[in-house]
C-alpha cells in the first residue's frame, strides 16, 4: 500500500513544483542576454515566451520580472526567476525587502530574511542588469 501511494503521489508533487533550476535560469540569461534586452526595448516578449524556462513576464515601472516557476503551497511556498533592473536595484522586485531592511551578502549574492517570520529572498547578479531571485514563504 505504501509503494502504491508513493507511486501515485509523485505526479502530485511534480504538479506542485514547476521551478526551473537555478543553473538553467542563469545559463538561459547568459546565452540570451542580447535577445532579452532587445525584447525589453521593444516591449515584445513573444520570443522569450517560446521556451521552457520563463513562465510569466511582468513589469513594475522599469523593473521587468521573468517568473520561472514555483513550488509548494501554504507556508511552504517558493518562487524563482530572474529580473532586469536598469539601475541595479536588487530591492525593487515584489519579494525584495522594504527600504529599511538590508540585504546581507550570502554565497554569490545577497539574502534578506524576515525578522519575525520565515520569509526569505535571495538574489544574485547574472550579467548586465540581470539578477536571479528565489523567494520562500
Amino acid at each position: 500500500m505504501i509503494l502504491s501511494f508513493s507511486a501515485c503521489s509523485m505526479p502530485i508533487f511534480k504538479l506542485l513544483d514547476d521551478q526551473a533550476e537555478k543553473s538553467d535560469i542563469i545559463s538561459y540569461v547568459k546565452e540570451n542576454e542580447k535577445l532579452i534586452v532587445d525584447c525589453i526595448a521593444k516591449k515584445d516578449y513573444s520570443q522569450i515566451k517560446e521556451n521552457d524556462i520563463v513562465e510569466d513576464i511582468s513589469a513594475d515601472g522599469d523593473l521587468i520580472e521573468f517568473s520561472c516557476g514555483g513550488a509548494g503551497f501554504g507556508s511552504a511556498t517558493s518562487y524563482c526567476g530572474f529580473y532586469y533592473s536598469p539601475d541595479d536595484d536588487m530591492t525593487k522586485i515584489w519579494c525584495g525587502p522594504s527600504d529599511n531592511e538590508p540585504l546581507v551578502e550570502s554565497d554569490k549574492g545577497y539574502v534578506w530574511e524576515q525578522k519575525d517570520g520565515d520569509n526569505t529572498y535571495y538574489t544574485e547578479h547574472i550579467c548586465g542588469h540581470f539578477y536571479y531571485y528565489k523567494s520562500t514563504y
